[in-house]
């Protein structure tokens, strides 16, 4: 019997923050392309592109990197749960603040990118 672990619609949606699993850092990533994540690649599903970028910023700040590193300072394993200990505000396309932080989610964004492609 086949068994396809985490797999329903939130997979498929479009739109997600994603992140490794195991990694010395957390670098989030806005995913954009609907692709199914692999097995070590949590995610959170958002409804727009604007909305992946303000939490991938928000969640670059080298503070939440340290509290990853406290959390799990032997194997560095980012658990899918702990975007609730950093209480991010949810995303309002009115605020200016969110703007801006959209803005500079787009330029990370387009400069790896462009890394990628070198």
């Amino acid at each position: 019997m086949w068994h396809i672990e985490r797999m329903g619609r939130h997979v498929i949606a479009q739109y997600k923050v994603v992140w490794r699993d195991v990694a010395s850092e957390f670098v989030p990533a806005a995913e954009t392309t609907g692709a199914i994540s692999y097995h070590n690649v949590h995610y959170v599903v958002v409804s727009n592109l604007d909305e992946a970028c303000y939490i991938m910023t928000e969640s670059l700040a080298p503070q939440i990197n340290a509290v990853v590193g406290k959390l799990s300072p032997w194997i560095r394993y980012v658990q899918p749960r702990f975007i609730r200990y950093f209480k991010i505000p949810r995303y309002s396309p009115n605020r200016k603040t969110h703007k801006q932080l959209v803005s500079v989610g787009l330029r990370v964004s387009a400069r790896r990118k462009l890394q990628r492609r070198t």
